[in-house]
């Protein structure tokens, strides 16, 4: 829909909403912003949506608050056993300063997390994100399920990212079939054992891939170790080092792909090492992955 339609959508009382759709699966909405989302579903009032994927693209600025409006929406219009799938993306550049009314905090998910059927979310679109390891050990508690998890996957969080080592160890053995992950990471802070040390934790060994974008990168070892310890089985990394005018903390961003290319071999080589049962075929072609990861 284009800006003109989206905001008078009057034009559909006509054609009489007001009725359930129990075989609806995937609604997907291209408008300039939130506001005719929260409209559309409102009209469709007693909508039951059944395995459902919630797709929203977004050519306009969107705000914290519009998007828990639209939460709010599906929790009331969609089946709290079915919905699966939500995704809210921005791909435009951002023409606009960040300010306070862009800050996203956990209380704005809120709606989402009454679904525990969530196996897929992703939120891409310039924000302010304030989440620490409490936001992701609540994120895992309510969606165990999940196996993509996007946080403003190609943006980042902006914030210094406060999310460490021990918050992403808790999500992932919370949510053992995670495969996709992308958020902002402080990797400086080694402290994965607060939570690997405890007696029940397990590994996730389903994790492939994970963006680390605007994350605070600084040692190699520590973040392979740390990783290896809570997803031994992760094959690609990508993201960048996150920037600050006034504190050089992390790895630059022109570096930060070298950095990441000696984090994956140093994983390649933890897993021969440590993991011998499963990969005792690296030891014929170690020099092969060497020679292939080497930045």
């Amino acid at each position: 829909m284009d800006k003109e339609t989206s905001e008078d959508l009057g034009f559909l009382q006509a054609a009489s909403l007001h009725y359930p759709f129990p075989s609806l699966q995937l609604l997907s909405l291209m408008v300039p912003s939130l506001t005719p989302c929260v409209k559309l579903i409102q009209m469709m009032r007693t909508c039951r949506l059944t395995r459902t994927t919630a797709v929203f693209h977004l050519t306009d600025r969107v705000f914290p608050s519009e998007i828990s409006d639209v939460f709010t929406a599906l929790y009331e219009h969609c089946s709290l056993a079915t919905l699966q799938v939500v995704e809210i993306r921005r791909r435009n550049n951002r023409d606009w300063d960040l300010s306070d009314e862009d800050a996203f905090h956990l209380d704005h998910l809120q709606p989402l997390l009454r679904f525990p059927g969530m196996r897929s979310f992703t939120i891409s679109t310039p924000l302010i994100v304030d989440m620490a390891n409490d936001d992701l050990r609540a994120i895992a508690d309510a969606w165990p399920l999940l196996v993509t998890l996007l946080l403003m996957d190609d943006w980042g969080f902006v914030n210094l990212p406060e999310v460490t080592w021990a918050g992403v160890a808790y999500l992932l053995w919370k949510c053992p079939q995670l495969m996709i992950l992308s958020l902002s990471l402080d990797s400086r802070i080694d402290d994965v054992a607060l939570t690997t040390s405890l007696p029940s934790f397990r590994p996730n060994m389903r994790l492939r891939f994970v963006s680390v974008t605007d994350s605070v990168l600084d040692d190699a070892e520590v973040f392979a170790h740390s990783l290896f310890a809570i997803a031994p089985l992760v094959i690609g990394i990508d993201g960048w080092g996150h920037k600050n005018e006034l504190l050089e903390i992390s790895v630059p961003m022109a570096n930060s792909f070298a950095f990441l290319d000696q984090v994956e071999l140093l994983l390649w080589e933890l897993r021969r090492t440590r993991m011998r049962d499963h990969f005792a075929f690296l030891d014929a072609y170690g020099e092969f992955f060497v020679i292939v990861y080497l930045p």
